[in-house]
């Protein structure tokens, strides 16, 4: 069962991707949450995907991280909705 978004959601989705009847399959697939900017994005992936030791990330450069990752894969809305590509 699709979960109900919030309609700044659907607006921010349909902006980004041109279209005008979004999808909730779609929207279910691609939605990353809504975050601060795409730092703050990059740093949350970071946690939920490797055991990253707190003490060893400012040896890590997170915002070339978040520009890759926003480069070639991820969109980030002016209200903070994150989509994948």
């Amino acid at each position: 069962m699709s979960r109900v978004y919030d309609e700044e959601v659907y607006k921010d989705f349909n902006g980004m991707n041109g279209v005008e009847n979004e999808s909730d399959q779609l929207i279910e697939e691609l939605y990353q949450g809504q975050h601060k900017d795409e730092e703050d994005f990059a740093l949350n992936l970071l946690d939920s995907c490797w055991d990253f030791p707190e003490n060893l990330l400012c040896y890590f450069n997170l915002e070339e991280f978040a520009t890759d990752l926003f480069a070639y894969d991820y969109n980030i809305s002016d209200n903070g909705h994150v989509f994948r590509r």
